[in-house]
């Protein structure tokens, strides 16, 4: 080498000697192996680097088609999503609905089972009314039975017990003049009576025609052992607040009792009646009549008039229609005697009936309708010839007197209370 080293370029002659030139080959060896070996590393590199680039690409490719499949998965997915949510929601929708429906059908079915409870129980409370009803109306049937059974005893006891000291009553009575003629009946040459233009029968005080006589009945009982009677004053005194009567006495004519006596079941022959007083107030009458030593059941006066009440039992004891009744009681073959020995007399009649001991009063029974201080109101039927007969009230005291009846009504008969009588008894 000459000089020393320099750039290649400057034409330096490069000269070789032989051990420079081994070493510089081995150098130049080596610089060729690393050069070699850095072209081959780098080849290898540039080699790796294109197969990394294409397996990248490819990745990339790949990576590219995944994503695209992806997308595709994803928006199948999402469509799939949209559907199941459509399908959701039509399916919550039909829920929804058949919910409503179901919950409709239920409130529907509540309201109708309702209605039903509330019929049921109307028709319960109906039932209940009406079950409560029917045991009300059976217990006063009940109660009926049971007071129409004591009523009947009590009927049956008053009649055993006191009937015997109620007494038929028969009475006459005629009229006279001033100057003590009696009223008689106007006959024809051939005794029959004469009749008037009116119709009706003519009277006279001249002649010898049959006496004018009005004959009845009624009923009277007894109230003490001596013979006291009581009964009613139109009884007694059959005249009394008769309108024929009054019509007679304004011609002048009085009335005059011809005869007035009882007949006692059980007893054989007649009381002759003494009127002693008559009230001026009511339709009552105090009579006495001779039992010469006969023992009959006396009947007992209310003295607590407060007890009675309307609406209780009473029990009416007499002769209604008087000896008609009697008579028409009687079997044939007991009438038909009797009418065959007597003949048509009611008088006789009666005696026969008492001689044999079948004078027998009736008993009837009814409630109170009505109490007023000088009425009675009850529904105890009885007629013509019950008057004066005694008044029972539930205990088998008597209350009042029967006194007349309302004939447009049967239901309505009328007495009068037993207090009267006591200012008879009091005087």
């Amino acid at each position: 080498m000459r000089g020393g080293s320099g750039p290649a370029g400057g034409g330096t002659e490069l000269r070789v000697f032989p051990t420079q030139l081994s070493r510089t080959g081995r150098a130049r060896a080596v610089i060729l192996a690393v050069i070699a070996l850095s072209l081959a590393v780098s080849g290898g590199v540039l080699v790796q680097s294109v197969v990394s680039r294409r397996r990248l690409e490819e990745q990339i490719v790949q990576v590219k088609r995944q994503s695209a499949q992806d997308r595709r998965s994803l928006e199948s997915l999402r469509a799939e999503v949209a559907e199941e949510r459509r399908r959701a929601a039509a399916l919550m929708a039909l829920h929804e609905e058949e919910s409503r429906q179901r919950l409709a059908a239920l409130v529907e079915r509540e309201r109708i089972l309702k209605a039903r409870l509330s019929e049921a129980e109307a028709s319960d409370a109906d039932r209940s009314r009406e079950i409560a009803d029917l045991q009300r109306k059976i217990a006063a049937n009940a109660r009926r039975i049971a007071d129409s059974e004591r009523e009947r005893t009590l009927a049956e006891r008053v009649i055993r017990e006191k009937g015997g000291g109620v007494a038929f009553v028969e009475g006459a009575y005629t009229f006279a003049d001033t100057e003590g003629r009696p009223l008689r009946s106007l006959v024809d040459e051939a005794g029959a009576p004469r009749i008037g233009a009116d119709g009706q029968r003519l009277f006279t005080t001249a002649g010898s025609g049959p006496v004018y006589r009005k004959s009845y009945t009624g009923t009277a009982f007894l109230i003490a052992g001596s013979g006291l009677l009581l009964t009613n004053r139109h009884v007694a005194e059959p005249w009394w607040q008769d309108e024929q009567v009054r019509e007679l006495a304004e011609k002048g004519f009085r009335p005059r009792l011809e005869y007035l006596r009882a007949y006692f079941p059980a007893v054989p022959d007649a009381l002759a009646l003494e009127v002693l007083r008559v009230s001026t107030k009511a339709d009552v009458a105090l009579v006495r009549g001779d039992l010469k030593g006969r023992q009959l059941p006396v009947l007992e006066i209310e003295k607590e008039p407060g007890k009675t009440r309307p609406g209780q039992p009473v029990i009416l004891i007499g002769y209604p229609t008087g000896l008609d009744a009697l008579v028409a009681r009687l079997d044939e073959d007991v009438v038909d005697p009797i009418v065959e020995a007597v003949g048509g007399d009611d008088e006789r009649i009666s005696r026969e009936l008492a001689r044999r001991q079948l004078i027998r009063p009736l008993a009837t029974q009814g409630h109170l309708g009505d109490i007023l201080p000088n009425r009675l109101t009850y529904d105890a039927s009885t007629t013509l010839g019950g008057s004066g007969g005694p008044v029972f009230n539930q205990r088998g005291k008597v209350i009042g007197i029967n006194t007349s009846i309302l004939p447009e009504f049967g239901g309505a008969s009328f007495g009068v209370p037993i207090s009267f009588a006591g200012e008879l008894l009091a005087k």
